[in-house]
């Protein structure tokens, strides 16, 4: 299988994907040679964080790169050891398995050793929020007194949990999910160097299935390509990736809102003959459940909706989000909750869906 996400990932500013203010701020920061001593990058798993420092890294420390320019060269011999993961003076850690005080007594020993004077120390440090407290305050001491040409670049998808006195040292610069518009573009550029012909219905209905996060968009693409279609359809993508059509949920709330229990029923031996495995159905209700929810809870979270869905599907949940009182749809999401757990029980999977339905009729 084509890992596609490794294959094209991004070696210059230029190609990143839906992070155009993280861009702008590194950009302006290599040529205006005001780069911090450290940076906490914030975000969602799967939005570019990780390639940016590593971009960030060869770009301070790129050959031929123009004085008035931030993109690495991507050719000369530092841009290439950074590519293969030899350059001496990148340190990348994941605190989640280094989290202790004597890995970051011993760490702090090796930023202030370069191998050459002409190079730029980068410490990428994974998971940062996982770090002990000592062990963040052993950490704390280097962000205050940092040795010349370094830059320290930790990463969390949980910032809350970093201790406030390091955050203070840190330029925070939060990633965000992408769009569904950015996810697609993305998506029909990695299918055309692959030289397959895949429909933007298709690539819209992986996009969605990724939820925000780039690096799963991808991941899904490589598991359709490796069919080895020339041409993909949307039924090439449900059946390899096990997505159930969220208009399928849609479609499932309305007859809930009705309290049509026979049309309901007649629902479920619909998508049973299309294939659709209680678990994929349930698991695509309760993501589409809870943004019915934050539509009733907050209006204000549409603007986080717009970002990956279309117009007509958000006045579709809007519509709903405002028959349902927030009760009912905690109760919902709690039967349907259970019934994703109790589908193994039953001699037949599908007798967890009956039975969440003979609830909802209560």
């Amino acid at each position: 299988m084509v890992v596609v996400y490794r294959k094209y990932r991004p070696q210059t500013f230029s190609q990143i994907v839906g992070q155009d203010h993280i861009v702008e701020v590194l950009v302006n920061a290599i040529t205006k040679n005001r780069v911090a001593h450290g940076y906490l990058f914030v975000g969602p798993r799967g939005t570019g964080k990780t390639t940016t420092a590593r971009i960030l890294a060869k770009a301070l420390n790129c050959k031929s790169r123009s004085a008035n320019s931030a993109e690495p060269c991507g050719e000369c011999e530092n841009c290439k050891a950074i590519g293969n993961g030899a350059f001496f003076d990148l340190l990348e850690i994941d605190a989640a398995s280094n989290r202790g005080i004597d890995e970051i007594r011993s760490l702090k020993e090796e930023v202030r050793v370069s191998i050459s004077q002409d190079h730029w120390k980068v410490l990428i440090l994974d998971e940062a929020h996982s770090l002990t407290k000592d062990a963040a305050n052993a950490l704390l001491k280097t962000l205050e007194e940092p040795p010349p040409k370094t830059t320290f670049i930790l990463i969390t998808t949980e910032p809350e949990k970093i201790i406030a006195t390091v955050k203070s040292r840190l330029q925070i610069l939060p990633f965000k999910h992408l769009t569904l518009a950015a996810m697609t573009k993305r998506l029909t550029q990695l299918a055309t160097s692959e030289g397959v012909n895949v429909d933007q219905n298709v690539l819209k209905a992986i996009a969605l299935n990724a939820s925000g996060s780039m690096r799963d968009a991808e991941s899904n693409l490589a598991k359709v390509l490796s069919l080895g279609k020339k041409s993909v359809g949307i039924d090439d993508v449900r059946q390899t990736l096990g997505i159930v059509d969220e208009h399928v949920a849609m479609r499932f709330v309305d007859l809930v809102l009705q309290k049509n229990a026979e049309a309901m029923l007649d629902f479920l031996v619909n998508i049973n003959e299309k294939g659709i495995e209680p678990k994929a159905f349930l698991r695509t209700l309760l993501e589409y459940l809870r943004k019915v929810a934050l539509l009733s809870l907050a209006p204000k979270a549409k603007k986080e909706l717009e970002s990956y869905l279309t117009k007509e599907d958000i006045s579709i949940i809007i519509k709903q989000a405002g028959e349902l009182k927030p009760a009912e749809i905690l109760r919902f999401i709690e039967i349907f909750l259970q019934a994703l757990g109790d589908v193994e029980k039953y001699p037949q999977s599908q007798m967890a869906l009956e039975v969440a339905i003979i609830k909802l009729l209560k």
